[in-house]
């Protein structure tokens, strides 16, 4: 059994979690064990780690790639300006909106999968008198489509920012980690790590993309319907220690 003194942490979405999970068994006479924690924590962690890595290095080659314009320089300077190794707190990693907004958008541009999955909770209209019937469910192609997104094919981290048109029409167009009553619950983990896993590689690395991997965006494979979006050729990158 699990004991009623869990210790809650403001905006905890594992406490969350596991509490709301163990008031609905309750209500049903069940038994919350610590199987059920355990499971609950696993699947917070581990599938965070299945994406994180694929993200983090598009988030590499966005920040090399655009090293000299405004979105380079605006990565660099949240980074920079992040507290000495073992100084840095959850309040600072929050507080980096510009590195968050280039995550969401590397998720939008080099999603996992390059459509978009909804169910049909009610008979949907399209035109020529045709519809989607209520439960079947729908693939298309949202995180790239023209007709919720300018320049949908454009790096563009400040339409997480700003309250664009394209963004206030429709909240629901940009889900980089779902939403309603199971969302991700590894968000904060993963964009605690990929933060972390930046300002400690800008402090101990220097990075350049070498010449033959400069056109790496004409490789990548937008046509595939699942799995993790990728260059079809090596991309190189040179990595040199940064002197203290």
């Amino acid at each position: 059994m699990i004991e009623n003194n869990i210790e809650p942490v403001d905006g905890d979405i594992i406490y969350e979690t596991v509490k709301y999970a163990k008031e609905e068994l309750e209500k049903r006479g069940q038994i919350f064990t610590s199987r059920l924690v355990a499971f609950l924590t696993f699947s917070t962690f581990v599938p965070a780690q299945v994406n994180t890595y694929t993200t983090a290095a598009f988030m590499i080659l966005e920040w090399i790639r655009h090293e000299h314009d405004e979105i380079g320089q605006r990565m660099k300077e949240e980074i920079d300006h992040a507290p000495p190794k073992g100084e840095i707190t959850i309040e600072y990693l929050n507080s980096m909106e510009y590195i968050q907004a280039c995550i969401y958008e590397v998720i939008r541009i080099r999603t996992d999968s390059p459509v978009s999955f909804r169910y049909a909770g009610q008979p949907v209209p399209l035109s020529n008198e045709k519809f989607i019937p209520e439960g079947n469910i729908v693939a298309s192609p949202l995180t790239r489509a023209e007709e919720l997104y300018l320049n949908p094919e454009k790096f563009d981290p400040d339409r997480h920012l700003t309250p664009r048109e394209e963004m206030k029409a429709d909240p629901y167009r940009a889900l980089p980690f779902g939403r309603g009553r199971h969302p991700c619950t590894g968000e904060r983990y993963v964009k605690m790590q990929i933060k972390m896993f930046l300002i400690q590689l800008s402090k101990m690395c220097k990075m350049e993309l070498m010449p033959e991997s400069n056109n790496f965006e004409a490789t990548i494979n937008k046509k595939q319907l699942a799995g993790l979006s990728r260059p079809t050729k090596p991309v190189f990158i040179k990595i040199s220690k940064r002197e203290s």
